[in-house]
């Protein structure tokens, strides 16, 4: 899965369970680059069909003719065999766009020569890189002005860099580098 954060393809799955309808699958996943969580909604082709049936003879519709149903479950389960080839070619194109070291979200045919853009830093990352300045610590309330952010993003930054063990608590409020 490619998180909507960072465009990794490296995630890992923290919750599974069963959608209400029981049709789909809500997965709680959490990407390994950037450690920011997402959710996806998997269901198989078979639970896709009788919604397309639905929508193409209607709801109200009870009586309906067995001659005519049968040509357009074919021709449905023909597209969706199509649509299932094209999107397996799209993943199999990207993940050797990746392997070559070029990541973009355009068509490999059009794509023109790769340059290297700087990422974008995560909270953790500015709270690292300002943690890194001060050797005697720093406090929360500086942390706090230099940075911007509000106090909720600010201690889950701090909570998540001491919990991977790059920064250390020294006093209360008080951190250093590890």
């Amino acid at each position: 899965m490619e998180c909507p954060h960072c465009v990794s393809l490296t995630s890992k799955v923290v919750d599974s369970r069963l959608t209400s309808d029981r049709i789909s699958i809500r997965r709680r996943r959490e990407c390994l680059l950037c450690s920011e969580r997402f959710t996806t909604y998997e269901s198989t082709e078979e639970h896709m069909l009788p919604v397309l049936i639905k929508k193409k003879v209607g709801h109200g519709s009870t009586k309906t003719s067995l001659k005519t149903l049968l040509p357009f479950i074919s021709e449905t389960l023909k597209d969706l065999s199509n649509e299932t080839k094209k999107l397996a070619a799209q993943v199999d194109m990207h993940e050797r766009i990746q392997a070559a070291g070029v990541v973009s979200k355009k068509k490999a045919s059009v794509q023109k020569p790769a340059v290297r853009k700087t990422a974008a830093l995560t909270t953790t990352e500015v709270v690292l890189k300002i943690i890194r300045r001060y050797k005697k610590g720093v406090g929360i309330s500086t942390l706090k002005a230099k940075t911007g952010f509000d106090d909720k993003k600010l201690s889950n930054a701090v909570h998540r860099a001491v919990k991977q063990g790059k920064i250390r608590r020294v006093g209360r409020g008080v951190y250093i580098k590890a």
